[in-house]
């Protein structure tokens, strides 16, 4: 396939879709792709669908996290999820500029190289079959084999541990303005 093909559609500031012609494809051709996501929306890490409405032959999500952060995963669906993990030595460089405003403030510029892992987690599903709708199924999505992933916790070098999710007023501070999570009396 030329990659020239693929056509880029810019959805919203922080989503384009790629759209992938192809012509010769017919009843049991097999497509196969993989793609990468790199982001900086710490609190949005992407759940991952193993089964669709077609089957699929082998469906692999890979994900490196710093050690920093504390993810809980959570599967979905009646599939039983491979998995594995390991981790991977990473390096940060982190350059501070400090500039000359004041009496006796001299302006430098310090760097510093911080070592850290990533903790890579893989899950894996083979011969998953397609996901049959049913007439009175009102939440498809709550029956497709998926994975998701909450962010529980930082710890960031020098400080301690903090919260986001062990308790309804720690999942509160994400609320959108106006939204009450509070029972009605």
């Amino acid at each position: 396939m030329d990659q020239k093909q693929i056509i880029y559609e810019k959805k919203s500031e922080h989503i384009t879709i790629a759209k992938i012609p192809m012509p010769d494809v017919r009843e049991g051709s097999v497509i196969d792709f993989e793609y990468e996501i790199i982001s900086d929306f710490l609190f949005n890490l992407q759940e991952w669908y193993f089964q669709k409405h077609l089957p699929v032959m082998y469906s692999e999500y890979r994900v490196a996290i710093p050690e920093c952060f504390f993810y809980k995963p959570a599967t979905f669906g009646y599939l039983g999820l491979g998995h594995e993990t390991s981790s991977l030595p990473r390096t940060v460089r982190l350059t501070y500029i400090q500039k000359a405003e004041g009496v006796g403030v001299t302006e430098g510029r310090y760097e510093h190289e911080e070592k850290y892992q990533d903790k890579v987690s893989t899950f894996y599903a083979s011969e998953v079959p397609a996901f049959k709708p049913e007439r009175f199924l009102r939440a498809q999505k709550n029956y497709l084999s998926r994975i998701a992933f909450e962010l529980e916790g930082t710890r960031f070098p020098d400080s301690g541990y903090k919260a986001y999710s062990s308790s309804w007023k720690d999942v509160l501070i994400f609320c959108p303005k106006g939204v009450s999570m509070e029972r009605d009396k």
